[in-house]
């Protein structure tokens, strides 16, 4: 094994455990002490238009616009002959949300408490891991991915990630700032969407022929 696909493997088994610990832990803590600081040093961010800001980046997320926004991409993939590219999308979307309806409800996570931090509104569902930085996070990651792979301009290839990097940044933090999740809560989210889009990654080359099907090659 060469020493570039040994340093793959640890990468994903280190990060797989990492969630697996941050999962057990969150199911036996409400919320760590950590989760408490950055929260309130997240919240007290309060120059001009951030709130806003942060509004509008959750809103993104929110079941309506997103599937809407998905639908589009599909499309648009469908259109420029990305046929496959435009069904893993929606596949992607899928998986999320079984991801994260399982998720949530076996580990019934209380979301942060009004009498603790500032939040926006009260949501039902368990708080871990954060489904607007999941979705966020595999739908951009496969997006990065494609335009690595297909974007000849250096230039153009580096604006597109850079945009979709700074968007999966920022969904972290409006979900931090909105009260509806803890940190944690976004880790959690983050860890599980680098588990999940490298075999979604892995099988898109195999259909398409790009790359063998050894895991992590």
């Amino acid at each position: 094994m060469s020493n570039n696909k040994l340093l793959k493997y640890l990468i994903f088994i280190t990060t797989l455990l990492s969630f697996l610990w941050l999962t057990i832990s969150v199911k036996l803590i409400p919320f760590f002490g950590l989760d408490l600081q950055i929260s309130k040093s997240i919240q007290s961010i309060n120059f001009s238009g951030f709130a806003k800001f942060m509004t509008f980046i959750s809103g993104l997320g929110w079941s309506l616009p997103m599937y809407i926004s998905i639908g589009l991409v599909s499309v648009i993939l469908f259109i420029f002959k990305k046929r496959v590219a435009s069904i893993f999308i929606l596949l992607i979307s899928f998986i999320d949300m079984v991801l994260f309806l399982t998720l949530s409800k076996i580990i019934s996570r209380p979301r942060p408490d009004e009498s603790l931090i500032h939040v926006d509104f009260h949501i039902s569902a368990g708080g871990f891991p954060s489904g607007h930085v999941l979705l966020y996070t595999i739908i951009l990651g496969f997006l990065i991915y494609l335009s690595y792979i297909s974007i000849k301009s250096i230039w153009i290839k580096t604006t597109i990630i850079s945009i979709f990097l700074l968007f999966i940044f920022l969904v972290g933090i409006a979900r931090i700032y909105s009260g509806q999740h803890w940190p944690s809560d976004v880790l959690g989210a983050y860890l599980l969407s680098i588990i999940t889009i490298v075999p979604i990654i892995k099988l898109y080359n195999y259909i398409k022929g790009l790359k063998s099907f050894s895991f992590l090659g």
